[in-house]
């Protein structure tokens, strides 16, 4: 019996597409593993790894909760069997989320392909793979990998639940979204837009809607039981300083970062890379810009100029599922965040683009959904490229390390013979928990300077101790705490480590008592 073969056009077609997704791949891989052992613990990061000697899994999740009240618990149960069957390595914790951010990238292909065709998916993986955010998030040793890759594999399952293609996606739909909200709480906003779309879609069909409320109403229940046990005095306390909704908070929730150099750095500083000096220009942020209005609202037209064409050709079943497929992934774009808008309007500030990151998996989509729509292949292509190519620029023009080298700082430090009484000053708070990491020292000797320019008073209150200063930032470039030593009379010697978030460094000259 002769085997039926797939015509050799279409197999090379075929070809040509996987091979275009392992490229896209292979530049994702590089952004994130490119001189990752460079990366030091950040404060969150060291939030987790600082608790990995409570000599149990239990008592890390209390040690844990302690520091960070409102965790869910699914990613520190990995994060702490991944540590313990690697003797402690940061760098198998890093490839861990690694691996997980690659993960929604695999299934963000394939959704934009059941979606809105090749085009679209591999332009949507690009983005991902590019974007500032989703490699930063992809290194770091907390859950929002995991969180990613969980709400991707949750949205994923919906689609193919919601399209009829059997009884197994149900099961796979209330899997992934337990697996998301115990990654992260607020993965309840996008399972409450999941259950906005089910009412809508199927309100008529009231089995299917009690199988979704005996799947997922089990799972609500369970993260309310764990909201419930929680501290709200000490979640006020952790959570306090979150800013309100600002131009930062909404370039990042876009997957481009708002964060930029000083104008005018100190002169002992290094001059920065041109790239550096450049970042993302004018000309080039408006482009961007545009593209993440233009591109989905494109997407929109070109959506109901095909419904309009089917409608007339008697497929209403074609036209209802396209008209659906766009407005899911509206959806999941707009809800959870439009939800912590509301919030942060009528109750406290809790708008944080990490917060709602699987949301800008849908922005892609919808990007490559407005490029595939445009007519012209050559033209599609150059579009293509040039929106990734953006990405990529915002990107690598930080430069690495992404986090403070709170690593490089302490290694100096510790090279130092330690003093009886030596301090160590460190502003902002932040960096406390990396500067005890690395530093060893006791944590009387580590001291919390909440007020940059109160650092000469500090110096001067600590009566001739031995003295160190780290200053970094929490947003752009650190303050430079050199001209207010000097006032005070203060000789001090100088170190500066570069990289997305500089740290600088300061020892200040005089004899211990």
């Amino acid at each position: 019996m002769s085997v039926p073969r797939m015509p050799s056009s279409k197999m090379g077609g075929r070809l040509r597409r996987h091979a275009l997704f392992l490229v896209v791949l292979a530049v994702a891989i590089a952004f994130r593993c490119y001189r990752l052992t460079d990366e030091s613990l950040w404060n969150d990061e060291t939030a987790s790894i600082l608790c990995m000697d409570a000599g149990s899994l239990r008592a890390f999740i209390a040690e844990e909760r302690l520091d960070d009240p409102a965790m869910a618990p699914l990613y520190f149960m990995l994060e702490y069997a991944c540590w313990h069957a690697t003797s402690g390595s940061v760098l198998a914790c890093r490839l861990l989320s690694i691996a997980f951010g690659l993960g929604a990238i695999v299934l963000l292909y394939a959704m934009g392909r059941r979606l809105f065709g090749s085009c679209a998916a591999l332009v949507a993986a690009g983005c991902a793979a590019a974007a500032i955010q989703q490699v930063y998030y992809s290194q770091e040793i907390r859950m929002y990998a995991l969180y990613l890759f969980t709400a991707m594999a949750a949205m994923y399952a919906f689609h193919r639940m919601l399209s009829g293609d059997g009884p197994v996606w149900w099961v796979l739909c209330g899997v992934t979204n337990a697996a998301m909200v115990w990654s992260h709480l607020y993965g309840v906003w996008l399972l409450f837009a999941q259950g906005v779309l089910v009412l809508a879609v199927r309100r008529r069909d009231v089995r299917a809607l009690v199988v979704w409320g005996a799947i997922h109403g089990p799972i609500v229940l369970s993260i309310a039981v764990w909201v419930a046990t929680m501290d709200p005095a000490r979640i006020e306390r952790n959570l306090n300083w979150i800013p309100g909704i600002r131009s930062e908070e909404t370039a990042q929730y876009l997957s481009e970062s708002a964060l930029k150099l000083t104008e005018r750095p100190p002169a002992h500083d290094p001059a920065p890379r041109l790239d550096q000096a450049l970042r993302l220009p004018l000309a080039a942020k408006g482009l961007l810009g545009v593209a993440w209005f233009a591109l989905p609202v494109w997407a929109g037209v070109a959506l109901f100029r095909a419904r309009r064409k089917l409608t007339a050709g008697g497929d209403e079943a074609g036209a209802r599922r396209q008209t659906f497929e766009f407005v899911l992934v509206a959806a999941w774009l707009a809800v959870p965040a439009l939800v912590l808008v509301f919030l942060t309007l009528v109750w406290r500030p809790t708008f944080l683009p990490r917060y709602v990151l699987p949301s800008t998996l849908a922005l892609y989509l919808l990007l490559g959904a407005g490029v595939a729509a445009i007519p012209g292949r050559r033209l599609r292509a150059g579009c293509a490229l040039a929106l990734i190519a953006l990405y990529a620029y915002d990107t690598a023009s930080f430069g690495v390390p992404r986090r403070p080298d709170m690593r490089g700082a302490m290694a100096v430090v510790a090279r130092e013979p330690f003093g009886h009484g030596v301090r160590v000053l460190i502003h902002p708070s932040g960096y406390l928990g990396p500067a005890r990491f690395y530093s060893g020292l006791p944590d009387e000797a580590l001291v919390c300077v909440r007020e940059w320019p109160a650092i000469p008073e500090t110096v001067d209150s600590l009566e001739g101790r031995p003295v160190w200063i780290v200053v970094g930032a929490l947003q752009g470039a650190p303050p430079d705490a050199g001209p207010l030593l000097e006032e005070r009379g203060h000789a001090f010697d100088y170190h500066y480590f570069p990289g997305m978030f500089p740290v600088r460094l300061y020892r200040v000259h005089r004899e211990a008592p």
